[in-house]
């Protein structure tokens, strides 16, 4: 870990080629995360679960999201990543805390998993279309000053490979 937390705070090289957008707007160069942010959602009955029942329990809410989860440990390593993800104007992105600007009309992403007593996960569910249709080459495209200057940038794999084309696209 402190191997890349070094590598991560080193001086950021300088870009490949230069950003035909530099004139436009000066980014700070940063490690990139692309991918998603997840609410997950932990329910673990404190008595065994029957079918058709609701049992007494504990129900968490956690922030989640393989892209999340990277960034969050970048941010430890004392580095501050740009992320590049969608949240939607619902419950679940407005308990999330995230960021302003959140997509109208567009349903945060959310697993919802069910364990037992013991805490062995027995089924999930996950809402996650949300990551695969707006997390699109279009979208990546927007951010593509940030990821040009980028001296790292990360994708989680769960996104559409047209979308992880872009992403590399972008970088060159």
């Amino acid at each position: 870990m402190e191997a890349v937390r070094r590598h991560l705070l080193l001086p950021s090289p300088p870009p490949l080629r230069p950003n035909p957008l530099s004139s436009l707007t000066e980014v700070e160069p940063s490690p990139v995360i692309i991918g998603g942010m997840v609410l997950d959602i932990h329910a673990k009955p404190s008595v065994p679960p029957h079918p058709g029942t609701t049992v007494p329990g504990m129900v968490k809410y956690i922030s989640g999201g393989v892209a999340r989860n990277i960034a969050e440990c970048m941010s430890k390593l004392g580095t501050q990543p740009f992320m590049i993800s969608v949240v939607g104007n619902d419950m679940a992105g407005i308990m999330q805390f995230l960021f302003e600007g959140l997509a109208d009309d567009v349903a945060t992403p959310v697993v919802s998993n069910v364990f037992d007593g013991s805490g062995e996960l027995i089924a999930g569910v996950a809402s996650v279309e949300t990551v695969e249709n707006f997390i699109t080459p279009s979208w990546i495209y927007r951010f593509r000053h940030h990821i040009t200057n980028a001296p790292l940038v990360m994708l989680d794999a769960n996104l559409s490979p047209e979308s992880l084309k872009a992403a590399c696209i972008s970088h060159d």
